[in-house]
């Protein structure tokens, strides 16, 4: 099998407001939007994965979502009553601004020196 790993963004790792189950959660997100631009994974997959109940996987979205780490989006059944249909969850810009600058300063540093 191939072997996989998940990014924990260091914003992501460092939030003192989320858990540490949150954070490894965050990772899984990110991971699987990787393979699609949104995530469809259900609260039982993640449950199973992590071996915890439903109902911490819920609190642990509620955290990201929160954080404004994560998007989650509901769709619900078209006959009016509100019947839920299925979840996305995305992961937002805000994990990665920091990195993405420090990036950019890095390769500056980087192509300097090497022109030198």
């Amino acid at each position: 099998t191939a072997k996989t790993f998940i990014r924990i963004p260091s914003k992501v790792s460092t939030d003192e407001k989320l858990s540490a189950g949150a954070k490894l959660l965050f990772g899984e997100v990110y991971k699987l939007n990787t393979y699609n631009t949104t995530c469809c994974a259900t609260n039982q997959y993640f449950a199973t994965k992590f071996s915890v109940s439903i109902t911490t996987i819920k609190r642990r979205v509620s955290e990201l979502v929160k954080g404004v780490w994560i998007n989650r989006v509901i769709t619900y059944k078209s006959n009016g009553n509100k019947v839920f249909a299925s979840r996305f969850l995305g992961v937002t810009t805000k994990a990665f601004e920091e990195e993405e600058q420090t990036a950019e300063r890095d390769n500056k540093v980087v192509n300097a020196v090497t022109l030198i």
